[in-house]
């Protein structure tokens, strides 16, 4: 049987030797074995009344409710094991009252300690009061350097890759910088990357007839996100641009060959917005010579080229036009 002990009874137990077994049933209730005989001490206070001493390097067992559990190791990993079959096994942190009132975090440090505030770094993920939102993100203090989040399964690294310059990544481990006719030179907010087919695929399964799949292209002229302002005529809507890499090594992915982009022709008004589109292509004779090539207006005229429609036009005869081996056809107008 295992030997009681009172609290005033604790000076009397030999300290633990490295290898010895200490097995914690509760805070009041701890056995461990040394040379293979169990002894058992009941205190008020676990944790200040037990001598363990710095030599102690085996398991320790936590024993709460109907699930035990072991805290051990592998190798260079501490490991907590479930000891009980059939049970949950979970690790649980929460605040004393858990009324959400309180911010819960666990915090990952890649550089310094908690309280390194001049360089630190470290990844944060629970519960933040201030925004009443599960939180995930990395933080740098100081001199500490701001790291990015990286998501993904073996063998396909960075499935997810959140840039610390607010970048979505999907594919590749940096923000590219690419172009558009409208926006010029920049670094877009969310990027798929691709070494294979290159394939992006958006799909609908609702079996409505009214709602196909859609990719919607939206803008308001609010300086901030959620503010609703009004566009203007000659705004663009939105666009999109075929880039390409230009020069091989030294060139990069800047250089637009074509775009589509939709632009307000007149004044909006409520549930009303005045639109053309308007298609651009690069000839390739000059740099950046990417130009209007051809217009469909918001009344459903087409204006191909430089040539401009004023209105309804009479043709007489034929219109010769060329197909796409270059040999002239005629087509005959009849009224």
């Amino acid at each position: 049987m295992a030997t009681s002990l009172k609290v005033s009874d604790l000076t009397a137990v030999t300290a633990l030797a490295a290898g010895d077994l200490l097995n914690v049933v509760d805070v009041s209730d701890v056995t461990y074995s040394a040379t293979g005989t169990n002894k058992k001490i009941t205190t008020e206070n676990f944790f200040s009344g037990v001598p363990v001493p710095a030599s102690f390097n085996d398991t320790l067992t936590l024993s709460k409710g109907s699930q035990d559990y072991l805290f051990t190791d592998r190798a260079t990993t501490l490991c907590v094991q479930s000891q009980t079959s059939g049970q949950i096994s979970e690790i649980g942190q929460y605040s004393k009252d858990g009324d959400a009132t309180d911010t819960v975090f666990r915090d990952w440090f890649g550089r310094g300690t908690p309280d390194a505030v001049g360089n630190r770094e470290r990844l944060r993920v629970g519960w933040q009061v201030t925004s009443s939102a599960y939180e995930i993100y990395t933080e740098a203090d100081g001199t500490g350097t701001l790291r990015p989040i990286v998501l993904y399964t073996e063998g396909n690294a960075n499935q997810l890759y959140l840039a610390t310059g607010g970048q979505n990544i999907m594919g590749y481990n940096a923000a590219i910088a690419v172009s558009g006719e409208s926006a010029g030179n920049t670094t877009p907010i969310f990027q798929v990357h691709n070494n294979g087919a290159g394939l992006a695929s958006f799909t609908s399964w609702e079996s409505t007839v009214t709602r196909p799949a859609t990719v919607v292209l939206g803008r308001s002229k609010g300086g901030a996100i959620g503010t609703l302002t009004a566009l203007s005529d000659n705004d663009p809507i939105g666009e999109f641009s075929f880039v390409g890499v230009d020069v091989t090594t030294t060139g990069d992915m800047k250089t637009i060959g074509a775009s589509i982009q939709a632009v307000v022709n007149g004044t909006p008004a409520a549930n009303r917005m005045p639109t053309d589109l308007e298609f651009y292509t690069a000839e390739g004779a000059s740099d950046d010579d990417i130009a209007l090539g051809m217009k469909l207006e918001k009344d459903g005229t087409l204006n191909v080229g430089t040539h401009s429609a004023i209105g309804a036009e009479t043709v007489t005869g034929y219109i010769t036009i060329k197909d796409i081996g270059g040999t002239e056809r005629k087509i005959a107008v009849v009224s």
